[in-house]
């Protein structure tokens, strides 16, 4: 019978702790919070023998949203409409930066842009959930060296 209440006591005991230990915060603090950004690029000029520009820049964004982001990018001429040029999309450093070969664009109307856009993304900070939103930018294109 002693045996039996003591196997009682600390049964109730280990629950009191792990109970007591195991505090779950309320829902009204586990918010989604939503993470916009900027995209910083420099276009050098295009080289001559390989119609291409190197160009690196960086996601800026907060609370984890630089890092390992989907960038695809698209040329539009004077006039607003996408070019002929055809760009692959690359992924940022874990620190944001990239670096990217650009092809010469093509095109009827210059001078032409450059228009950046990068993908959302979920992901966690510190134990919250993390929404990184869409970041969009845009650069103007340098003029392709005349042969």
């Amino acid at each position: 019978m002693l045996r039996a209440r003591r196997g009682l006591v600390a049964t109730l005991a280990l629950a009191g702790v792990l109970a007591g230990g195991m505090t779950l915060a309320p829902t009204a603090d586990a918010k989604k919070v939503t993470v916009g950004g900027k995209v910083s690029i420099t276009i050098p000029g295009f080289s001559p023998e390989t119609g291409q520009s190197l160009a690196s820049g960086r996601v800026k964004a907060k609370q984890g949203c630089d890092g390992l982001r989907v960038l695809r990018f698209a040329y539009f001429d004077a006039s607003g409409t996408p070019t002929s040029s055809t760009l692959t999309s690359v992924v940022t450093n874990p620190n944001g930066s990239f670096l990217v070969a650009l092809p010469q664009p093509s095109g009827d109307v210059p001078p032409y842009t450059l228009r950046i856009f990068v993908e959302p993304r979920k992901t966690t900070f510190r134990g919250r959930k993390v929404n990184c939103k869409v970041i969009t930018a845009a650069s103007p294109v340098p003029q392709s060296p005349t042969l």
